[in-house]
Parts: structure tokens; sequence; C-alpha cells
């Protein structure tokens, strides 16, 4: 009797992590989807206001959106 109630004492913990777990991955993705369009925005800014061809532009708007969490668009061509 006492394995029995060990095995559900087991089970309702691990269920109870595994929750837990999923709540806290849910609530932390809306936040890391707003740090990288932020991120993403801040690169595309430094773009506009690059003064060099648009190869080099490309190469710094590259290595900014590597730092960005999650993706963001190619790198745009200069008008």
């Amino acid at each position: 009797m006492t394995k029995s109630r060990t095995l559900k004492s087991l089970r309702y913990r691990v269920l109870v992590i595994v929750a837990f777990v999923v709540c806290l991955t849910a609530l932390l993705a809306p936040s890391t989807s707003l740090q990288s369009t932020t991120c993403c925005t801040k690169c595309l800014q430094r773009f506009q206001q690059c003064d060099g061809n648009t190869i080099v532009c490309c190469q710094i708007y590259n290595a900014c959106i590597s730092q960005c969490p999650g993706t963001c668009p190619s790198c745009p061509d200069k008008e």
C-alpha cells in the first residue's frame, strides 16, 4: 500500500512540475517576441541611417540582427 501511495505522490509531483514549466514557457514567450521586434526595429533604423554603400550597410545590419532574439527580416534594399 505504501508503494502505491509513493507512486501516486511521485506522479503528482511530476505533473505539477510539468504544469509549472508549461506555464512559465507560455509567460515568457510573448516578451521574447516583443524584444525581438524592438531589436529588429533598432537594427532597421541603424540601416536606414547608414551612409555607406548597400553592401557595407547590409553587413552592419546583419551583424546587428544576429544579436536579436528570434528572427528579423533580411537586409532591405537602400533607396
